[in-house]
């Protein structure tokens, strides 16, 4: 509690002198993944996977942090938008996985959608790549191997969170 009230006496310091603070989005995360194969001599295994990132971020449009790509939305009140290259995102889409072999991740499709409703930014993508994994094969041929996907996420400007609140509405994004 000590360390709570020290922390807010810092921030209401920094508010009083004109020091812009702000709280950090919450970005949910889902992840599909199938792994085709897996190579224990190339120490290596591939996978085809779908990610989808939501946040909350009501003044996107507003603040021109994305371009509208169409005036039309679909079925879920989603309109389809653009991120410029600079942009600060949950994941960078580039360098998702910590463990891929360099130049191994194609995407297959990449969508970006905002709902001006609800304020909620859903990015889509579905891609390929080969992750790299240090195979334990001690027992051979009754090995098992754990298999890890090391993602990484822009932690600086988000907080990530284990299941979105109930008022993002996301059970028709997420049920897909």
């Amino acid at each position: 509690k000590v360390r709570c009230k020290e922390f807010e006496s810092i921030l209401k310091g920094m508010k009083k002198a004109g020091i812009k603070v702000t709280q950090r989005a919450n970005a949910y995360l889902t992840f599909e993944v199938e792994v085709s194969q897996i190579s224990c001599q190339n120490e290596n295994f591939n996978i085809s996977c779908q990610t989808s990132i939501f946040w909350h971020e009501p003044n996107l449009i507003r603040e021109k942090k994305v371009k509208l790509k169409s005036k039309n939305d679909n079925v879920l009140g989603d309109f389809p938008i653009v991120f410029p290259e600079d942009s600060s995102l949950p994941v960078d889409p580039e360098k998702l996985f910590g463990n891929a072999l360099e130049g191994s991740v194609t995407f297959v499709e990449r969508e970006e959608f905002f709902n001006p409703v609800t304020g909620i930014v859903h990015v889509h993508y579905k891609h390929h790549g080969t992750l790299e994994e240090q195979m334990e094969l001690h027992r051979f041929p009754f090995d098992r191997q754990l298999l890890h996907i090391f993602i990484l996420v822009n932690s600086g400007d988000y907080q990530f969170i284990p299941a979105p609140p109930r008022r993002w509405k996301l059970s028709k994004h997420v049920s897909r």
